[in-house]
Order: C-alpha cells, then sequence, then structure tokens
C-alpha cells in the first residue's frame, strides 16, 4: 500500500513538471496567437480559436496525461520513455505554431474598394525583388495596414488584371504593389459605405451591440477573410478606425 501511495504521489509530481511546462508553452504560444498575429476580432475571422483548443488539448492535457501514465522509478526507462514524449509533443507544437505564423492575417489590404486579409501563404513572389523591406511582416508584429496600387505601367497592368481573371491571384497578393495606406485616404473616404447601410445588414440590436463604444466612425468598408468576412470602421480623415465582428453581406 506505501509502495502504490508512493507510485502514484511519484506520478503525479512528474505530471505536474510537465504540466507547468506545458503551461509555459501553452502561455507563449498564446501571447503569439492572440496577442499577435490574431488579434480580436480577427481570430474570428481567421477562424483560429478551434486550431488553438487542438493545441491545447495535445499540449496541457494530453502531454502531462502520458507522462502520468508511463511513470517508473528506473530513472533511465522513465527519462527515454519521457523524451519520446517530449518529442511528440514539441513536434506538435513547433508545427502548429508555424501553421499559425503562415496562415496569420499579416497584411490587411486596401484594393479600390473593400479590405483584404493577406496571410503570408497567400502572397505571389513571383517578383520578390521588388517587396519594400517597409511592408515586412515580422514573426513578433501584428497585421500590417497596407494599400496595393495597380502599376502606371499599362502593360504590367494589364498582366496584373489578367492575373486576377484568369490566375485568381489579387493585387492585395502581390507585395510589390503594397504602398502606405495613408496615400488612399481620399480614395477610402470617397468608397466608405454609410452606417445606415451596415445597420440594415446586421439588424438593430446586434448593430447597437458592437458599435456601442465607437465614436468618430463616417462609415465603413468590408474586410475579406479566410473564414469569415467582417467590418472595417473609417473615420473622417479617411483614416482606419477598427475591425468590428458585423457582416458586410446581406
Amino acid at each position: 500500500m506505501r509502495l502504490a501511495s508512493f507510485d502514484i504521489a511519484a506520478r503525479l509530481r512528474a505530471a505536474g513538471v510537465h504540466l507547468l511546462f506545458s503551461s509555459m508553452l501553452l502561455a507563449f504560444a498564446f501571447f503569439l496567437i492572440l496577442g499577435k498575429w490574431y488579434p480580436p476580432p480577427l481570430d474570428l475571422a481567421a477562424g483560429v480559436l478551434g486550431v488553438y483548443g487542438l493545441m491545447l488539448f495535445i499540449d496541457l492535457l494530453l502531454g502531462p496525461l502520458l507522462t502520468f501514465v508511463v511513470f517508473k522509478r528506473n530513472r533511465k526507462r522513465f527519462l527515454f520513455d519521457l523524451g519520446v514524449i517530449l518529442l511528440m509533443q514539441l513536434s506538435a507544437y513547433g508545427y502548429g505554431l508555424y501553421a499559425m505564423a503562415e496562415g496569420r492575417p499579416a497584411w490587411i489590404v486596401f484594393v479600390i474598394d473593400d479590405f483584404e486579409i493577406v496571410r503570408p501563404v497567400d502572397l505571389d513572389l513571383r517578383k520578390k525583388e521588388q517587396f519594400k523591406v517597409e511592408f515586412a511582416s515580422g514573426v513578433f508584429r501584428g497585421p500590417r495596414w497596407v494599400a496595393a496600387i495597380y502599376s502606371s505601367d499599362p502593360e504590367v497592368k494589364k498582366q496584373q488584371r489578367q492575373d486576377e481573371m484568369f490566375a485568381g491571384i489579387s493585387l492585395a497578393q502581390r507585395p510589390e504593389a503594397y504602398a502606405p495606406l495613408e496615400t488612399r485616404k481620399q480614395q477610402i473616404s470617397a468608397r466608405a459605405k454609410p452606417l445606415a447601410e451596415l445597420l440594415k445588414l446586421n439588424g438593430r440590436e446586434n448593430y447597437e451591440r458592437v458599435m456601442a463604444n465607437v465614436t468618430g466612425v463616417i462609415g465603413w468598408l468590408p474586410l475579406k477573410g479566410g473564414k469569415k468576412d467582417q467590418v472595417v470602421l473609417i473615420g473622417e480623415d479617411g483614416g482606419v478606425l477598427s475591425i468590428v465582428n458585423l457582416s458586410p453581406w446581406q
């Protein structure tokens, strides 16, 4: 009985240490995913919560549980088993973070009359040498707000439009077309849709709940997301105020 009690206590201690380690991994992932890469409400637009929940299950629950199950008083055998568990856990963790990084909304791009979310995996890098460093999106940065502008060269512009129609490559996916968002404030103001239309699309109750603490809004534009389209609120000077979880479509 005493031996069994010792085994249970030792197993719990080992699982507890593993749980602490896993919690630190999850805290770092939480900081990156919801603090930098997918700030609300973009987490809803990208449908990221399900993936994070899977990481939570694997790293926070499954790893420590396996440590509890395989614990042995034979130190060498236990360390071998623990090493296998950690290798599997860290591999899943690393792959999960990599997938989340490649799928994050790294750029929010204004093109003509709406905004588009662009992920690193979406970029057309055929002309990557023309990608300006100022528009790069680092791992520890949140989404970058930029504009995409058609080339002033008629031949290049023709090719850009053909790529959109026949190859499915949006101008927003072409980093060589990026320009500071501030240069398009006039166009943004001119294209902004009236708030009355947003109210009609979402219903008064939902609209008033989301817009309760928002001020200085003169209009809005659609934001095309991965899983869910949302709305960008526009201020008086054509600047972006915020993103809200309202529908831009009927």
